[in-house]
C-alpha cells in the first residue's frame, strides 16, 4: 500500500506541480529579460540626453499674462450707436460639370 501512495504522489508531482513550476520559471525569465531590455533602453536614452546640448529657456517679460490696470472712458454721446451684426452672407452652391459616363 505504501508503494502505491508513493507512486501516486510522484505522479501528481510530475503531472501538476512540474508544469506549474515550469510556467513560473518562464514568467520569471521573461520578466528578467524585459527588465534588462528596459534598463538598456533607459541607459541609451540617458546617454543621448547627455550628448545633446541643453536648450536655453526664453526669457519672458514679467508683464505678460498679468493684470493691467485700465481706465474706463465715459461715453460722451459722440460715438455712433452699435449696430447689431448681420448674419454672414452665404455664396450660392457652385456645381461642377454634370456627370457623364465614359464608355
Amino acid at each position: 500500500m505504501g508503494y502505491i501512495l508513493l507512486f501516486i504522489f510522484f505522479l501528481v508531482l510530475a503531472i501538476i506541480v512540474m508544469p506549474l513550476l515550469r510556467i513560473g520559471f518562464e514568467f520569471w525569465r521573461m520578466h528578467r529579460r524585459m527588465r534588462k531590455l528596459f534598463n538598456q533602453a533607459q541607459g541609451a536614452n540617458q546617454q543621448t540626453r547627455a550628448e545633446q546640448p541643453r536648450q536655453k529657456r526664453q526669457k519672458r517679460n514679467d508683464t505678460v499674462g498679468k493684470y493691467v490696470a485700465f481706465e474706463e472712458i465715459p461715453d460722451d454721446g459722440t460715438t455712433p450707436p452699435h449696430k447689431p451684426t448681420t448674419p454672414p452672407h452665404h455664396d450660392p452652391i457652385i456645381t461642377d460639370v454634370e456627370f457623364e459616363e465614359i464608355k
